[in-house]
C-alpha cells in the first residue's frame, strides 16, 4: 500500500500499477490527504498514527492503531474499526467498532469526521459552511478485484494474464475444498461402519511366545543365578543371533535360542515323489525351485520345477501324474 498525492494520480487516470486491487481516492484536492492504494499480494494493512502502521494518518483525530483493511484474496475487502473515538463512516453511517464491514466499489468512506472551516460572516447572512481542506479524510472507494485498474496499454496484457491465472488457482482451490468436504463425509460414514463391526480376531499366539516373554522379563535374575563359569549376555536378545555368529556364550543356552541358518537344498532329483499322485523329474544342473531369482507359475503342489524364465532346459521338463488306471506324461 502507498500514500501518493491525490493530484499526482487522480482517479481514472492511466498509469496505475498492474497489482493494484483497491484504492481510496480523497475528496479533497489537498496534498495533505493522500490516496491509499492496496497492492497484491499483501492482504492486510494497518492504519493509524503509529510509525509502524502500513498507512500513517497524520492527524490527532486518529489513534495509534485506528483501523485495518483486509482482503480475502478474492473479491471481498473488509474494513474494521479498532474502537476509535471518532469512528469510521461509510455512506454517512458509522460502522460498529470491531466488526468487519464489506466495502463496495463507489462507497464513500470517512475516517473520523470532517472538520468545518471557519468563515467570516457576510452582510448577506450567516457564514457559508464548508469542510476544512486538509483535515477531511474522506474518500471514494474503488475496487479492482474483478476488473482492470486504469493501466497503460503495455500493462493491460500482463494484467489479463495474471487475472486469468488467479481465477484458475481459485477454481482449483474451490475444487480442493469440495473434495475435502466429500472426503470428510466419507470418513464419517467409514467410522460409523467401523464402530458397528466387531473387533477382528487377534493373530494366533503360540505358547512359546508367553514362555519367551517370561524368560525375557526375568532374565536379569536368571543370569545372576547361574554359576560364575556360565557366560550369558546382559541382553537376552543376544542369544537369538544366527548360529553362524561365533559368540562366547554358554552352549546350552545358545543352542536353545539361537537362530538357525538353513542352507539351500540342492535341486530336486529325478523322480522325487511330491505326493501320492505326483513325481517330479528334474535333471541335474537345472535351476532349482529354491532359487529366489526364479518366478514360478502353475500349480505349485503339482509342479515345483516349472519357471517363467526363458531357459531352454525347461522346454523338456517332464511331470508324470501316476494313477492306478493310467499314466499320463506331458511336456511342459
Amino acid at each position: 500500500m502507498s500514500l501518493a498525492p491525490a493530484e499526482a494520480q487522480p482517479a481514472g487516470a492511466g498509469g496505475a500499477h498492474p497489482l493494484l486491487y483497491a484504492s481510496f481516492i480523497p475528496f479533497s484536492p489537498s496534498r495533505r490527504v493522500s490516496r491509499i492504494d492496496m497492492y497484491r499480494p499483501k492482504t492486510e494493512y494497518t492504519l493509524g498514527r503509529s510509525p509502524e502502521s502500513d498507512i500513517v494518518l497524520p492527524s490527532q483525530y486518529f489513534e495509534w492503531s485506528y483501523c485495518t483493511l483486509k482482503w480475502n484474496g478474492r473479491d471481498e475487502v473488509h474494513i474494521v474499526d479498532l474502537f476509535s473515538v471518532n469512528g469510521i463512516w461509510v455512506n454517512r453511517r458509522r460502522l460498529p467498532p470491531g466488526e468487519p464491514y464489506l466495502l463496495r466499489d463507489g462507497d464513500m468512506v470517512f475516517f473520523a469526521m470532517c472538520g468545518l472551516a471557519k468563515s467570516k460572516e457576510s452582510d448577506d447572512g450567516p457564514p457559508p459552511l464548508r469542510y476544512e481542506i486538509g483535515n477531511d479524510f474522506a474518500y471514494t472507494y474503488h475496487q479492482y478485484t474483478d476488473r482492470s485498474p486504469p493501466l497503460e496499454p503495455n500493462q493491460q496484457k500482463l494484467w489479463t494474464r495474471l487475472d486469468g491465472l488467479e481465477r484458475g488457482c481459485r477454481r482449483i482451490e474451490d475444487e480442493i475444498e469440495h473434495l475435502k468436504r466429500e472426503r470428510d463425509v466419507m470418513l464419517q460414514e467409514k467410522q460409523s461402519i467401523l464402530k458397528e463391526l466387531p473387533e477382528p480376531p487377534p493373530p494366533e499366539r503360540p505358547a512359546l511366545a508367553d514362555e519367551l516373554k517370561e524368560v525375557w522379563a526375568e532374565w536379569d535374575n536368571i543370569r545372576k543365578q547361574q554359576h560364575v563359569s556360565i557366560n550369558l549376555p546382559e541382553d537376552f536378545r543376544e542369544l537369538f543371533r544366527p548360529n553362524t555368529d561365533d559368540l562366547p556364550y554358554y552352549p546350552r543356552w545358545r543352542s536353545k535360542f539361537q537362530t538357525l541358518n538353513r542352507e539351500r537344498p540342492p535341486p530336486l532329483p529325478w523322480g522325487t515323489i511330491l505326493g501320492g499322485w505326483t513325481r517330479c523329474y528334474h535333471h541335474t544342473g537345472w535351476p532349482d525351485w529354491n532359487n529366489p531369482d526364479i518366478v514360478w507359475d502353475g500349480v505349485m503342489p503339482l509342479d515345483q520345477s516349472r519357471t517363467s524364465l526363458d531357459h531352454p532346459a525347461f522346454n523338456h521338463l517332464l511331470v508324470c501324474k501316476i494313477s492306478p488306471s493310467r499314466i499320463c506324461t506331458s511336456s511342459l
